[in-house]
């Protein structure tokens, strides 16, 4: 038996999705939610990915779908190898965007944008390439950032987080930016557990951008005052080190847990009492989007990209300045005090599964891509 298609049948019918990988990360978990949301329509969908494959993927995924592991991910020793090797991988790439025979095509991310672009070239396929942060606040090295000046205006489409990270684009690709947030899926039924523990919980990549330093400076700050309170900092990354050094000279450790990528996230909401987001940039955060889908009390960093678009500042949660450690400290001190405003908080933080539903974002999503082919339709001879 056929499966059901929805009534736009217009939306391509054979979607190729790349990637870096399907490791734990935000575009990870929205390529993960949209492609399992166009399988269920029948869509044939398939996903590239740069690494070996050796991993599963973190976030489960549709049978239907045709996972590619094209090992793409190798080191280069110097620039002209590296040169040499992304050549190659343009080639490796474009093989297997051919063999796929997409009629639309989604790429995520900076490099995986760029590459993707310009495998893409020989393909009557639309091409979408989305970016999660603001791409002004970090930089690629020149050669990459001269490589992403002259190809990304050869994407149909541009597909950013926030009218915020629209703005930053230059002028000249205005016409192809599109601002589609990410999307979220309720959280799983609760199994039966303890209360939540007196628990601040971060979850993210030990990265910089991530601000987890900010956050134990925090937390040194109002420990000593709240010695009934410890710290989670859930995730893995190359800061791990630094972090736990951190942690230790900030006398902290003792009440600082850090124990890597977990695989049930929503436990680890439900079993604290407040989330924390002190990131230095950001896109639409799935974590804190999740964190407060999970009824969870929020404090946010009003960094550049998406935590404004998320969190009302105190109607669901709190904003501080980013890269602030004494206004982070305030603010969690503050909903530690008031267990009745956390409680408030949590109770419209759930709104956030109606503001940014998987459905109303997977439509916008058809639309576009309906609109990229229509418009490929017409130019084509």
């Amino acid at each position: 038996m056929e499966p059901l298609m929805p009534a736009n049948n217009r939306l391509p019918g054979r979607l190729t999705l790349v990637i870096s990988s399907l490791e734990a990360g935000g575009a990870e978990r929205s390529l993960a939610l949209l492609a399992n949301r166009w399988a269920d329509q029948g869509r044939r969908v398939a996903i590239l990915t740069f690494d070996d494959g050796s991993r599963r993927p973190f976030y489960a995924l549709r049978p239907a779908i045709e996972r590619r592991p094209l090992a793409l991910t190798s080191r280069s020793a110097s620039a002209p190898a590296a040169l040499i090797r992304n050549a190659v991988r343009v080639r490796q790439l474009r093989r297997a965007l051919h063999e796929t025979r997409p009629e639309a095509i989604i790429s995520f991310m900076d490099r995986v944008n760029i590459l993707t672009l310009l495998a893409a070239r020989s393909l009557e396929a639309p091409v979408v390439a989305s970016e999660f942060v603001d791409p002004t606040l970090y930089r690629l090295g020149w050669c990459w950032e001269t490589a992403r000046r002259r190809t990304y205006p050869l994407a149909d489409a541009i597909v950013v987080q926030t009218a915020s990270i629209a703005r930053r684009f230059p002028a000249a690709l205005a016409s192809k930016i599109e601002v589609i947030a990410s999307p979220v899926a309720p959280p799983p039924e609760a199994a039966a557990s303890a209360a939540p523990s007196n628990t601040i919980l971060g979850m993210g990549r030990l990265v910089r951008q991530k601000g987890f330093d900010l956050l134990l400076e925090a937390f040194s700050r109002l420990a000593p005052r709240r010695p009934e309170w410890r710290l989670e900092i859930v995730g893995e990354g190359p800061e791990r080190p630094a972090l736990e050094s951190l942690a230790g000279k900030l006398g902290v450790d003792g009440r600082v847990s850090m124990p890597g990528l977990t695989d049930s996230p929503f436990d680890r909401f439900r079993a604290a009492r407040i989330f924390a987001l002190p990131s230095r940039y950001e896109g639409i955060p799935n974590v804190l989007c999740e964190a407060m889908a999970c009824g969870l009390a929020v404090v946010a960093a009003d960094c550049p990209g998406g935590p404004r678009d998320v969190v009302r500042d105190g109607v669901d949660g709190l904003l501080v300045p980013p890269e602030d450690p004494n206004a982070l400290a305030s603010a969690l001190d503050g909903l530690i005090e008031d267990p009745g405003r956390r409680e408030r908080f949590g109770r419209e933080a759930v709104s956030v599964l109606q503001r940014f539903a998987l459905d109303a974002i997977g439509l916008r999503w058809d639309d576009l891509l309906s609109r990229l082919s229509a418009a490929r339709g017409r130019a084509a001879p």
